[in-house]
């Protein structure tokens, strides 16, 4: 190579070397907002209009629909989630809060309140309850106030109107039985995959009819 040729890689060498240096300079003067939890992403504005939420005046997705998407679709190919639908619904997040769980949560007996005050019974039967969701929702209380305001509301509204309690409790029933059938390995059920299945889109009309 001449002399001429290799003077002018070094120039295009040097000229890359000072672009990137600024290029880097400027995205680090560039001022990002914090991270948020991916499961926890505000609705827009047409799922608003159709997503119930309990707990939030704002709705929101808490879990992470990727995986959640991943679990159900094995579970109906394979006749079980192989535990991947419990896990991707106790990872659900929750709201924002002030609060810190580590700081009060084992001294106020949280876990014993659960056992002692939070279990009920469906059709004469005690209901399953997902006591590690529970407790965080317990220790991480929202720090946007129509939020807690509306779960207020939604608690004195339960309480005065029984029949609302009572659908309230066949929802649950629902999402619990569409659940099982998804979640259990053990079920006899499996030997006849399509009776199971038919079994599962049974479920889940019952659920979505149920809301």
């Amino acid at each position: 190579m001449s002399q001429a040729g290799r003077a002018t890689r070094a120039r295009i060498r040097r000229a890359a070397v000072s672009a990137a240096q600024a290029a880097a300079s400027e995205a680090a003067s560039v001022v990002r907002p914090p991270r948020r939890d991916a499961r926890f992403l505000v609705a827009s504005a047409a799922q608003a209009d159709v997503t119930p939420d309990l707990l939030d005046a704002v709705p929101a997705v808490r879990l992470d629909v990727a995986a959640l998407e991943h679990a159900l679709s094995f579970a109906f190919l394979a006749g079980s989630s192989g535990g991947a639908l419990g896990s991707a619904l106790c990872h659900a997040a929750v709201a924002p809060s002030d609060w810190a769980p580590d700081n009060f949560a084992d001294a106020l007996f949280i876990d014993e309140l659960i056992s002692g005050c939070f279990g009920f019974s469906i059709a004469g039967r005690p209901a399953p309850i997902d006591r590690p969701q529970l407790r965080k929702l317990l220790c991480q209380p929202p720090k946007d106030l129509p939020s807690v305001l509306q779960r207020q509301a939604v608690l004195a509204e339960l309480t005065e109107r029984p029949q609302l309690l009572a659908a309230l409790e066949r929802v649950y029933q629902a999402i619990v039985t569409l659940c099982g059938l998804l979640d259990d390995e053990g079920s006899d059920s499996r030997l006849d995959m399509t009776q199971w299945r038919l079994d599962v889109l049974t479920a889940l009309r019952d659920a979505i009819l149920s809301l």
